[in-house]
């Protein structure tokens, strides 16, 4: 749960500062001539999954902050597996369900890294983003360990998603330290 406060935070921290700036460069103005330039280096951007409407294909390694990333074996509706990982574990909500990914990833930073905690690794499904999972699974992310430049770290992620937007879900990578909106990968799910 402190993770989604932190993303609130920044988020507020970097709209606060983008209105700021927007509003000194507002005398800058814009051309609506149409420069194809522009227009097709937008193409090139959006072909990169750098958006929900063309995403990676599935099992493309990425490079998201100080990680390099993997994600495979996805599982959208993986409840059975998760419920009966611990006694304790509870139901999805009505109308949803688990889905379960395994992420590996390679630790490219100067100092050390925790994946767990320095990306957030979730299932983008009608228009939403989810990453909360409440129970225990098994080989959990969260209990891998702060690693070295040039070291691995993997295990499972969880998500609750709506079973009726499972059709068409995306996995989406972004730095959870980065202050631009621009930083999440979208991933096709095989």
């Amino acid at each position: 749960m402190s993770i989604d406060v932190k993303k609130l935070a920044m988020i507020g921290a970097v709209g606060l500062l983008g209105f700021g700036l927007a509003a000194c460069d507002s005398e800058a103005g814009s051309d609506s001539g149409g420069d194809t330039e522009t227009s097709e280096a937008a193409e090139e951007t959006a072909a990169d999954g750098t958006s929900p409407d063309s995403p990676l294909p599935a099992g493309t390694e990425v490079e998201v902050g100080d990680w390099t990333i993997t994600v495979s074996d996805v599982e959208l509706d993986a409840t059975e597996a998760v419920l009966a990982e611990n006694e304790f574990n509870e139901e999805p909500a009505d109308g949803n369900q688990f889905a379960m990914y395994a992420v590996e990833g390679t630790y490219n930073g100067d100092e050390t890294g925790t994946l767990w905690l320095d990306l957030t690794i979730g299932v983008f499904a009608g228009g939403t983003y989810y990453d909360d999972c409440p129970n225990v699974i098994p080989d959990d992310l969260i209990d891998s360990s702060e690693v070295a430049n040039g070291a691995d770290a993997s295990g499972n992620e969880c998500a609750e998603i709506p079973s009726a937007d499972a059709d068409g879900a995306l996995i989406y990578i972004e730095d959870i330290w980065s202050i631009d909106d621009d930083n999440r990968v979208y991933l096709e799910i095989a």
